[in-house]
């Protein structure tokens, strides 16, 4: 069985709710490591991944980029541009990490079902405190953490998929060094000594399974010993 294990967070009244928004959406889809949400987008609309992993990232004026952000299935991006109604920051770039389906929904849908149900808004709310909490810990991990903790961090946050009861990440040495702005063969070595403590497994160029749980999450400063 080969299961997505991103919608943890969710209730089963935000799941309706967003089975509402998709019946007065529209989707689009994107193919893996395409822009979906483009500098000074004016924000008419709210976005939402239904299926695949997409991320937010800062793109330099001498065109570097560094990752500061996954969006995931269920959770709602793009909300602070319709409610203030302002561009999207020209640095910040969403882009698709696998093939991806976005949501799309109209400010006016968006405060019509508010309106209608405002019990939605709790969702809406939920899904802006999600993206804030991973950014702190993004800042957290990129300003304090010693080489470990930032790769054991990134890997006990990231969004994972479950195949024969264990958890893994699909996500390459390269990837991982653009989230916490290290060199590729510093990451590698981080990688390997994980593997050798038995926390996790790397299987090909882009399969991380965790062994380990419990000590992932222990590294990553989420569990106390």
């Amino acid at each position: 069985m080969h299961m997505l294990v991103y919608l943890d967070e969710l209730s089963k009244d935000d799941l309706s709710y967003l089975e509402i928004f998709k019946s007065l959406g529209s989707i689009t889809c994107h193919s893996k490591r395409s822009v979906v949400f483009e500098q000074k987008d004016v924000g008419k609309y709210a976005y939402c991944t239904v299926k695949g992993i997409a991320k937010v990232v800062l793109l330099s004026e001498t065109g570097q980029i560094r990752t500061v952000n996954y969006v995931t299935p269920g959770i709602f991006f793009g909300l602070s541009a319709v409610f203030l109604e302002r561009p999207i920051s020209n640095s910040i770039v969403v882009m698709s990490v696998t093939d991806v389906e976005i949501l799309s929904i109209s400010k006016e849908v968006v405060l019509n079902c508010i309106h209608n149900n405002p019990n939605i808004a709790s969702y809406l709310l939920k899904c802006v405190a999600l993206q804030i909490e991973s950014l702190f810990n993004h800042v957290e991990i990129d300003s304090f953490g010693d080489l470990i903790f930032q790769v054991a961090s990134v890997l006990n946050s990231f969004p994972k998929q479950q195949k024969s009861g264990r958890n893994y990440v699909t996500l390459s040495q390269e990837e991982l060094a653009s989230i916490i702005g290290k060199s590729r063969i510093t990451v590698a070595k981080s990688l390997h000594q994980l593997q050798d403590l038995g926390i996790i497994r790397l299987i090909g160029k882009k399969k991380i399974v965790i062994e380990n749980e419990v000590e992932l999450a222990y590294l990553s400063g989420n569990l106390q010993k």
